[in-house]
């Protein structure tokens, strides 16, 4: 079931966030360091700013942010990676704001860039960014309502 965020979930985001941040840079030729959401300002305000939703199954399994059209997160517990979370609650997105969303994404993140394709999304630019102060190359990620 996907509902709205509340503030008692706000321990259990963190945690999947904690736990799934540096699996989206897995694939960078460089290892990355954990910035913990509780430490990263500008991530965690991005977030808290956001609608955001939560998956749960049992307890919070997923959670996803979304900010004028911009999919700010999408992040699944690790165990259930693979089983239809993350294509849900993308989904879901998609189906409850209409308009031309966009994402952004680690260029090296190809499963997400798939998953991402396989739902309309499209590549439209790619730029040098940072985390935790290493650089990384991310791309914007755009879905066009016809």
């Amino acid at each position: 079931m996907i509902r709205p965020y509340n503030q008692n979930d706000y321990n259990r985001i963190c945690e999947i966030y904690n736990a799934s941040k540096l699996d989206e840079l897995r694939y960078e030729a460089t290892p990355f360091k954990l910035l913990p959401l509780e430490r990263d300002s500008k991530r965690r305000k991005a977030l808290l700013e956001s609608d955001l939703y939560v998956y749960e199954q049992g307890g919070i399994i997923g959670f996803t942010a979304v900010h004028d059209l911009e999919i700010r997160a999408l992040f699944v517990c690790s165990r259930y990676r693979g089983m239809g979370v993350g294509e849900a609650l993308l989904r879901w997105v998609v189906d409850r704001f209409p308009g031309d969303l966009c994402l952004y994404v680690a260029c090296s993140n190809s499963p997400a860039i798939a998953l991402y394709e396989k739902h309309g999304f499209r590549l439209t630019d790619t730029y040098l960014t940072e985390y935790n102060s290493e650089p990384v190359w991310a791309g914007k990620m755009v879905r066009q309502v016809r």
